[in-house]
């Protein structure tokens, strides 16, 4: 779901673990949501920002689960993003930041 006043910067949808990219957040209220599920076994996924953290979402085998972060910056920056989870996992990422216009997205 793309919010108002936002603009989706990355998409990402893979198997396992990746590393989405250098992107570029902006100051003010940025959002990284993610949706997985995983074959067999539930895991857990770790979404990793470089300086800004990292957050893990619970990814069941019976339904999508979906994460949901809201991140308010006091200044722009940029970092690498990463997902750690098991070949297991299939999932999407979308990171929207503020603003009206497309910055540029990292080749994912």
């Amino acid at each position: 779901m793309l919010r108002e006043g936002h603009v989706e910067l990355a998409t990402a949808s893979h198997r396992g673990s990746w590393d989405v990219g250098v992107v570029t957040l902006r100051e003010g209220i940025n959002w990284v949501d993610v949706n997985c599920r995983a074959e067999g076994e539930p895991e857990i996924l770790t979404f990793t920002m470089g300086t800004v953290g990292a957050f893990t979402v619970d990814c069941p085998s019976t339904e999508n689960r979906i994460g949901v972060n809201q991140l308010d910056l006091a200044e722009g920056r940029e970092d690498r993003f990463t997902v750690e989870v098991a070949d297991t996992v299939r999932w999407y990422v979308s990171v929207q930041v503020a603003g009206p216009e497309r910055a540029p997205s990292p080749t994912i």
